[in-house]
């Protein structure tokens, strides 16, 4: 089979009768390949050009886009931009001169060899003060060295803070992700900040090794805040739910919604991070 232009712009075909489907398919693909690369056609074939490109451009978008959709619906790609540059252009305050922290007592100071050495007593020690019993008595579990104390509250002191706290509750509720989270890093940026401190406090609390109240308090604690700033927005979104046909112009959801001032029955052993 052979191809021969002709003086009209088509492509005569001279077929020896051995070529079947294949002869046809070459034949009909030459001529279409002439006819666009023919000078008499030059305007057709620019426009025909350009008319691919913009629809290969289009297509290029379309499936981008819908690529990103679907990434975005699986990997939050989206939320870790936004997550990114609020940790970077969004500065939190410092609570350095807001908490007060006892000054870190090194292992070569006399004070300290004190307050941690074994008490001699054996008398079993009173956590109420019969002297004034509006304060609690607090003792190290490990060396029995005197703490300090804390006020021994009334029932009706106890409900009056879980009052202030239902007040103050209603105004957090209606705060955004975005502050909660500024919330969250303010006290991340504290505790990093101030690890040694607060170690040796879990350490004097409960009586556990610094090494563990590293482990137990500050490195749960760091995790958790950052597990929240992470996901938090994403775990209180609204999840839809499927319905069936009879329903199907209705939508259904599970919201997640603020239930207010909760007590929580926790274990003594972790003081700083139940704390939290």
């Amino acid at each position: 089979m052979s191809c021969t232009p002709s003086s009209d712009g088509t492509c005569a075909n001279n077929d020896d009768g051995g070529g079947g489907f294949l002869s046809v398919f070459y034949s009909s693909l030459a001529q279409l390949a002439f006819q666009l690369l023919s000078t008499d056609n030059a305007e057709q074939t620019a426009s025909s050009s350009n008319r691919l490109i913009s629809l290969l451009l289009l297509s290029t978008v379309v499936l981008s886009v819908t690529s990103l959709h679907f990434l975005n619906k699986e990997w939050h790609l989206w939320r870790d931009l936004k997550l990114t540059l609020e940790s970077v252009f969004d500065k939190v305050p410092d609570l350095a001169g807001e908490v007060e922290l006892p000054p870190l007592q090194l292992s070569g100071d006399d004070k300290n060899k004190e307050a941690t050495a074994p008490s001699s007593s054996k008398l079993p020690l009173s956590l109420v003060d019969a002297a004034n019993p509006t304060i609690l008595q607090c003792y190290s579990p490990a060396t029995l060295a005197n703490l300090g104390t804390v006020p021994n509250l009334s029932s009706e002191q106890v409900s009056e803070l879980a009052l202030r706290s239902k007040t103050a509750q209603q105004s957090w509720k209606l705060t955004t992700f975005s502050q909660r989270r500024r919330v969250l890093r303010t006290l991340q940026k504290y505790i990093v900040a101030h690890i040694d401190e607060i170690c040796q406090l879990c350490a004097k609390d409960s009586g556990k090794t610094q090494v563990d109240a590293l482990l137990g308090e500050i490195l749960t604690t760091c995790e958790k805040i950052r597990t929240l700033l992470h996901h938090g927005e994403t775990w209180l979104e609204s999840s839809k739910r499927p319905v069936n046909p009879m329903m199907m112009h209705k939508t259904a959801y599970v919201e997640y919604v603020p239930l207010g001032v909760l007590g929580i029955i926790a274990p003594w052993n972790y003081p700083f991070h139940n704390m939290l």
